[in-house]
Order: structure tokens, then sequence, then C-alpha cells
């Protein structure tokens, strides 16, 4: 393998373009910069320690460090310069003070002593089946790096692959390598037929030079995921057995069985050698357990520290990493959500961010971020998978087995209520009746928590009304009373609570109570399905958004749908649904309305990005024009005073600033930078506009020099004139009018061009 350094320039370009320009759509005035992204820092793959006591952390959501005497922990989640950021190994030079990290893509990133990077990809377009990195080992200049191809010798000096060797002597080619090691004067590789051993002045990429030993005694794993020398002795883990190399028969042979899968084996220095299982942390002759976890160990290392202490780690799934101090685990916690997989996320009228994990997700609880801070809290033992904001700012928690949860925050964590079928209306499914699933809860603007209580086929309301004072109200579905598969809601205008199906369900249904939660006999009820209703589309409807003039959006699994006549329910006339055809065929996960009325969608594809209508796109959102590592969007949320807008995605929560800000109810003009320097800055940001601003850019004798529309309350100009010409040095006026409210108002600013 060698260097291919056009392919690396290629990269750089693209990186630097990538990340040092704003995206600029269809729309002028439309912008999404500055972005940031906030991935879990909680599963830790590998860990090493630095020669100044410093332990660093390949994550499969970035990279930290951390500083044991100071406390101090450093995210290294960095989009303007990583290639990537699901990493699975580390290594620290201590010749050089850098450090090394191999990725699930192949990418290796180099952090150099003065903490730049140096990205090498020639694993990443080497077209191997699996190009992951399982392990980095450094001998004097030289990295060897275990892969799914084999390994690969790195000249760290140089910087180029000097050896790729894919074949260890009579073992299949490509055989993946998980762990490396070296004793005396030989390399010894771990891998998944066996242990691979060659002496390191031979020549490396010849298979002959390599001796094999394959598992025996009836040992019904071949997988070597760890080796470590004790005493006279080489032990390998494979299973959940810990057994030895023996010379010669050219076999492993059994040792001793553990409980569970063992992940690393290694020896100390108080001449005992320590075996790391999935829930524990043991010794061998004498056996002696140290630590148990309820959480799954992955990996256990020592180290030596600055002072010449021994120093034992514990990356642990979900819960970083552990030090061993007096036979238990002190816990490092990276200010990370605990989860990469995002569900539902909502934001405050403080501009608090609140978050809930997909079913798909190992994380149960709720995530919030205030002040800086992240911090996660489980509520019940089953998946809090939906939510909303009240609206004063109380937590909708939605339950896959539990129930419904009304939380507020507090300085100690939340306090709440809980409602489930011993308190409530509230029913389970047909097979156990105590097993309380809610859909989507809303809030409507007279206080009434409207919940969704999914069934399957069972007896019992799809939807549940509590008013203020804590009263029920039950509404059951009079197409099919057993029909209870039902999930997403939504509120429109009128007071009609449209309730869509579930995966396998039903389609639509459209209730509404005629503002008298008492009396049952005026209410309406309309089920919808796509039989009778083509243009929804789907029996499964995945969101269900209201905007602003009341047309109702219906995302399904297999396209966007709108229905504008939403009031034609209650007259008991034709409910129409128009397909959005440039959507067909695609899955709608989530619908956002933002402050102008936009309706960003969020796909399997990416997010598509709609004018007020639909009419036009605005703009498209994916992996190719933006930061984004998946195309598939599980949810979206806006504050609507920032234009901040949140993307949650099974790779992380990504957060990026538009011009999509909610207006003034009068003009309030600020600018920014002031004076507008021209050599250094790239736009103009207005700020305090009213609704539907006309801005118009005039010089002080009263000339026109350009014109902006902005519907929102932020607005941005590029200190050109209309016909794209830069304008001189000199103070400006810009002059603002209302179409909305009438009012105008007028604000001074000065470009400097020189």
């Amino acid at each position: 393998m060698t260097k291919n350094k056009s392919i690396i320039k290629l990269f750089l370009l693209i990186n630097f373009l990538f990340f040092n320009i704003s995206i600029a759509f269809s729309s002028e005035q439309f912008r999404l910069d500055n972005w940031e992204v906030y991935t879990s820092q909680y599963d830790v793959l590998d860990i090493d320690i630095d020669k100044n006591g410093l332990i660093w952390a390949a994550t499969n959501g970035g990279i930290f460090s951390y500083d044991i005497e100071k406390d101090i922990y450093t995210n290294y989640t960095d989009l303007f310069n990583l290639l990537t950021i699901n990493f699975t190994a580390v290594e620290c030079n201590h010749n050089n003070d850098e450090v090394i990290f191999g990725s699930v893509d192949g990418t290796i990133e180099i952090l150099t002593k003065d903490r730049k990077w140096i990205h090498i990809t020639d694993v990443r377009v080497a077209g191997f089946s699996n190009p992951k990195i399982y392990d980095i080992v450094i001998k004097d200049d030289k990295a060897f790096i275990a892969g799914g191809w084999g390994l690969a010798v790195f000249d760290l000096k140089e910087r180029v692959f000097i050896e790729t060797i894919k074949k260890f002597g009579d073992f299949a080619t490509n055989t993946k390598s998980s762990k490396i090691d070296f004793i005396g004067n030989f390399i010894y590789v771990s891998s998944d037929l066996g242990v691979a051993k060659a002496d390191l002045n031979s020549i490396l990429a010849d298979n002959n030079s390599w001796e094999t030993f394959v598992v025996g005694d009836g040992v019904p794993s071949i997988k070597i995921n760890s080796l470590a020398k004790f005493k006279d002795t080489i032990f390998v883990s494979t299973g959940n057995y810990l057994c030895y190399i023996d010379e010669n028969s050219k076999t492993i042979k059994f040792h001793t069985n553990a409980t569970y899968n063992i992940n690393s084996i290694f020896a100390g220095q108080n001449s005992k050698l320590y075996v790391s299982t999935q829930y524990n942390l043991i010794t061998v002759n004498p056996t002696e357990q140290l630590i148990w976890s309820n959480d799954f160990i992955q990996k256990t290392v020592n180290f030596i520290d600055k002072n010449g202490k021994e120093l034992i780690l514990s990356s642990i799934q979900n819960n970083s990493i552990g030090i061993l101090k007096n036979n238990q685990f002190e816990f490092i916690a990276p200010n990370t959500p605990t989860s990469n997989n995002i569900g539902d996320i909502k934001i405050d009228t403080e501009g608090n961010l609140f978050f809930v994990n997909p079913r798909s997700s190992k994380s149960f609880g709720i995530t919030s971020f205030i002040n800086g801070k992240w911090s996660s809290k489980r509520l019940t033992n089953h998946h809090s998978f939906k939510m909303n904001l009240t609206n004063n700012n109380q937590i909708l928690s939605s339950s896959w087995g539990n129930g419904l949860y009304i939380a507020k925050t507090t300085d100690t964590g939340y306090v709440y209520d809980y409602y489930s079928n011993k308190n409530s209306p509230l029913k389970g499914i047909a097979t156990n009746p105590d097993y309380v699933v809610v859909g989507e809860s809303v809030e409507d603007k007279n206080g009434t928590v409207w919940v969704v209580n999914f069934g399957e086929t069972s007896l019992g309301p799809v939807l549940v009304g509590m008013d203020k004072s804590g009263n029920f109200y039950e509404f059951n579905n009079l197409f099919n009373s057993t029909d209870r598969y039902f999930m997403t809601l939504a509120i429109d205008h009128n007071g009609t609570k449209w309730l869509g199906a579930y995966s396998n369900g039903r389609g639509l249904v459209a209730i509404n109570d005629n503002k008298t939660l008492n009396d049952k006999s005026d209410d309406k009820f309309k089920f919808f399905s796509p039989s009778s209703y083509p243009n929804l589309q789907s029996n499964w409807v995945k969101s269900l958004q209201v905007d602003k003039l009341g047309w109702l959006w219906i995302g399904t699994d297999a396209g966007l749908s709108v229905c504008r006549n939403t009031s034609s329910f209650l007259t008991n006339n034709n409910v129409d649904f128009n397909i959005y055809k440039k959507l067909n065929n695609q899955t709608i996960n989530a619908i956002l309305i933002d402050p102008l009325n936009n309706k960003w969608i969020a796909t399997n594809q990416g997010i598509w990005v709609l004018n007020y209508d639909g009419s036009e796109v605005i703009a498209t959102i994916n992996t190719q024009n933006s930061p984004l590592l998946s195309d598939e969007i599980n949810s979206l949320a806006m504050n609507p005073n920032t234009g901040e807008v949140y993307i949650g995605t099974q790779f992380g929560l990504f957060k990026a600033s538009s011009l999509s800000v909610k207006p003034y109810e009068d003009f309030d003009l600020k600018a920014y930078p002031q004076p507008f320097n021209m050599n250094k800055d790239n736009e103009l940001v207005i700020e305090g506009l009213a609704a539907d601003s006309d801005l118009k850019i005039l010089a002080l004798d009263g000339s026109f020099v350009a014109s902006i529309i902005s519907q929102g309350g932020k607005a941005v100009w590029n200190a050109k004139d209309s016909n794209g010409n830069k304008v001189k040095s000199g103070v400006y006026l810009i002059s603002a009018y209302s179409t909305t409210n009438k009012s105008n108002s007028v604000l001074k600013i000065a470009i400097i061009n020189k």
C-alpha cells in the first residue's frame, strides 16, 4: 500500500470548501451555517495514556482526552478538521507526543504535538470489504495497524505505508486481525482464525514468514481477541475461554473457563494475570473477583502513569471509562449526550433542549441540555420514546409500556406525575392490561392534555383528554372499537384532533369534541383510509403537523400529503387530500413548521425545505452538501427566537444557524458587525425585523443601493449593490418597512472597503 497524495489533497480540498462556507440554496435569504455536532462519547472503544498522564479515548462519537489530576475533559468532535467521528482505536506516540486514531471506515487521524490534524486515507480508499481498524501499536518509528483486511505497517516519519500483510501463513487471505502484541523480537497478531507469529527481522508481507496457532482441546470458539505474556506462558482469550499457546504442538490449549465472554487479558505489576469479561474483572491463580459491573465492560487495560503507579482502566459501554480504585470504579463522565440515536427533540421557551431516544436505542430516558450541561434521566424502565412540551414547559413523556409522565425540571432532576391504567382511563394492550403504551401527547390552547392510547386490537380509548383540573375524557374509535393502532397526533385550529396510525395501522382518524368535553352527543368522528382517500398514500402515518394557515401536513412511509380544508370535517363536507409528488415513495420521519411557515421534511434521504404552500423547494440538505453524517433524519426542532435548527440522526445531534427567526411585533433594528469590514467580514447580519419586511439599503443622499425581502426577524446583506458590485466605504441607511403591520424603521451602518 502506498500513499495516494492526490486523493489526500482531494479530501483536504473538499474538507476546506465543505466547512468554511455557508450553505446557500435556491432562496437568496436561506442560510445554514455555524454547524455544530453533539455526539455521545460514553461508548468508548479504545483508550491509551500519553507520557504526560493524559487519557485519550476513541469513541463512536469522536475523541476526548481526560486529565486525571486536573479533572479536565476535552472534546475533539471536530467537524471542521476530522474526516470521521466514528473511532475504534487509539495509540499514543511517546516519542513525539502525537496521538493516532483509527476508525470504522479505515480513516487514520494523527493529532500532532501542536494539535493539528493529519488525515491518512489509504485504508479508507483501498477497497477492502472490511476497512475497520481494530488496533494500533507503535514500535520505534512505525505504527502497526490491525484491521479487517489483515495487518499494515506505517512509517510515522515519512507518513507512508511500507508493508501490507493480507495473509498470515496458512490462514485465509484478508483474515480479520483484532490485536497486536510484541514479545521479545516477535510480533503476535490475534485474528479470527487463531494467532499468527513472525520474527520482526523477517519480511512480514511474505506469508511464509508467519507461523500460526489454532485452537484445540475442543474449545468451540476460534476467534482470538486478546493476548498477554504472564511469566513464561503466552495466554490468549477466545469467547469465555482463557487459553494458552503450546509452542511444541502449534496449538492453542484450554486453561480456564470464565463465566462470561472475555474481552481482554493483561499481566499486572503485582505478578497477577487479569481477565476482563463482559461484567467483571478477575485475577487468575488465585481467582479473585475485583469488580462487578451491571454495565457492559468492553475492554480493560493497564498503564504505568507518569508517577510510576499502575493505572487500570475499563472502557464501559454507555458509561465511558471506569478507573479502578480500591476495587471500585470511579467513572469519567464526559459532558456529552449519553446516546447518539436521537428521537423527538423539543426546545422550551427558555431555549433549553430536550430529547428522547427511538425504541431502537439502548437508552431509555430523557436527555437535557441546560446551561451548557448535558444530563440524562430515566423516568421508567420502559422506553420514553416520544415527547412534547406543555405551554409552561412541562415535559410530556410517552413510554412504551408504562403510560404517560408529565415532568418538570428542577435543580436536582425531574419531579413528575405518572398516569397509567391504575389512575386514568388509559388501557393496556390485549395480551397485558398493565402494559400501557401511549403515543404522542399534546396540550391544546385551553390547557387540556391529549394522549393517544395505542393498544393494537383491543378495547379501550384511542384518545384520552385530561383538563387542567385533572378530569379525564375518553374517546373511542367509533369506526372500529378494537382498532387502537394509532400513534401520532396533531390538533388543528378548530380543535380537531387528528390521529395517525402506526406501522400496519389503518390511516387517519379525526375527533372533535365541539368544545363540550362532557357532552358526547355533539362529538364529530371520521375515519380516513387510503382505500377511500388514495392521496393519503399509506396506512402508516409517521408525522402530523398543522401549519400557520391551519393546513394539516401528513408524513407517511410512502410520501407527503396535505389537507388544506380541515374545517370541512366539521360541516360534513368533503375533506380533500393532496399528494406532494416530489416526495413520492419517500419515508417521512418528521415535519417541522418553522417561524416563517416553511416546512422542513425529514426523510431517509435528507431534509427537504419547502415554502409555505409546498410549491417551491427552498433547499435540500444531506450528506453531500452539509456536515451531516447520515441522510436518515429521525427528528427536527427549531428555536424560533434564534433560528437554530436541531437535526436528530442515529449518529448524533446536529445544530445549524438559519434565518428562520420569529419576526418581532415591531421593529428593533440591529446590525452587526459594525463597522462592516469587507476585507474580513462575510455578511452583515440584520436583526429585529417585523414580519414581512421590505429592506432598502440607501446611501446618505437617499440614492438606492440594494433591496432585501425578509419574512422573519433576521436577514443578511453581502455589502453589494443591486448590480453585484461591492459598495464603497461610507455610511449607509437601512430603511425597513413591514407590509404586515405597516410600521417602518431606519438604521445607520458603516462599511469599510479598503
